[in-house]
């Protein structure tokens, strides 16, 4: 995601997910 609300929202529910999808939406998204 480019603008900073959608990247909260995504790492949020991918929060909720679990731990290592955050690793990884973190990378994607960074």
């Amino acid at each position: 995601s480019v603008d900073p609300k959608l990247y909260v929202a995504e790492y949020q529910i991918v929060d909720e997910n679990g731990s290592e999808m955050v690793g990884s939406s973190k990378e994607t998204a960074a």
